[in-house]
């Protein structure tokens, strides 16, 4: 369902042509319906009528598919090779994993903004962790997560701690902030950007990585687009309006580095046909017992880095520094 709306984008402000549409809760398959507004100007998503209890959406076995501790092969045989490539050292392993970080965007961060081991980095929405444990795997110990679904506090030997708290509670300063896939999470957005700049110390640095609106899967698939996950993604900004949020917060975006997989074509085209994410029939849950072929994942695999390559794939990671005043 798709009707005009007289409401005012929270980004550009802008109250003419935009759009208000059905979309359901399909991840778990309840098929909950929530109703998103898309702006006409600068197509941001936000959602108009999040539940009363967010909580309800976040079951516990939400973040063991979706933000679990990384495993335990992932961890003991991928960071050191990708410690030794990081270093300039020979390491086939680490070397393939450089060559696809799409898949690893966290790789990207490294190296593209020479994010170091010695570096203070918060995790905002970390989970259970995951990216955490990957970079302490790399070598990095002064590692923080924030996250208020968790159930208690997490301490962890090795300089990782998880907190269970609002974003708004957390103090202190870091050279880096990061919101891996947790951004489009949060309600009100440039209040959220205006602490974030609170915490990041001289010099630091913001990253973001988050699903983009107005992009190709969003156009092809609309509300059955796999990356709205009503009602999780209470906000979904596109290029245009995540920069006019960082100039509001008193922050810029110096890059922008498209990193979508084929995710959004065989998720998306999984919903359409009326299969949730963690249904028996999902590619996520059994490629084999999925609708799909091996040859339709690979022609879905290209598309997106054909997308990534003009700036229109569904993901991106965002670096944005405080502006001089």
């Amino acid at each position: 369902m798709t009707d005009l709306s007289q409401r005012k984008c929270s980004v550009c402000h802008n109250a003419s042509g935009n759009r208000e549409l059905e979309a359901a809760e399909m991840m778990f398959g309840t098929r909950d319906k929530f109703t998103y507004l898309e702006c006409a100007s600068c197509g941001c998503l936000e959602l108009l009528n999040p539940p009363a209890d967010l909580s309800r959406y976040y079951p516990r076995n939400y973040y063991s598919m979706a933000k679990g501790k990384v495993d335990l092969w992932l961890r003991y045989l991928l960071c050191p090779s990708i410690t030794r490539y990081w270093l300039g050292r020979v390491s086939p392993i680490g070397y393939l994993l450089g060559r696809n970080r799409r898949r690893l965007p966290v790789l990207d961060w490294l190296e593209r903004h020479g994010i170091r081991r010695g570096s203070s980095l918060l995790d905002v929405g970390s989970g259970a962790g995951g990216l955490l444990f990957f970079l302490r795997g790399l070598g990095f110990n002064r590692l923080v997560g924030v996250d208020p679904f968790i159930a208690s506090d997490l301490r962890f030997p090795g300089g990782i701690t998880i907190l269970k708290r609002q974003l708004g509670e957390v103090e202190g300063s870091f050279d880096y902030v990061v919101f891996n896939h947790s951004f489009e999470h949060m309600e009100a957005p440039l209040e959220v950007l205006k602490h974030v700049r609170s915490l990041i110390a001289p010099g630091g640095r913001l990253i973001i990585s988050t699903p983009i609106a107005a992009t190709f899967a969003w156009r092809e698939y609309g509300v059955d687009w796999v990356q709205l996950d009503a009602p999780r993604h209470l906000f979904i900004p596109s290029v245009e309006g995540l920069k006019i949020l960082a100039g509001q917060a008193g922050l810029h975006v110096t890059d922008v580095v498209f990193n979508s997989t084929e995710f959004q074509f065989w998720g998306s085209e999984q919903y359409r046909a009326g299969i949730p994410l963690t249904d028996k029939r999902s590619y996520r849950r059994s490629p084999r017992d999925s609708i799909f072929t091996p040859a339709q994942i690979a022609v879905f695999t290209q598309r997106a880095d054909e997308l990534n390559k003009s700036a229109d794939g569904d993901t991106a990671s965002f670096y944005l520094e405080a502006s001089r005043t």
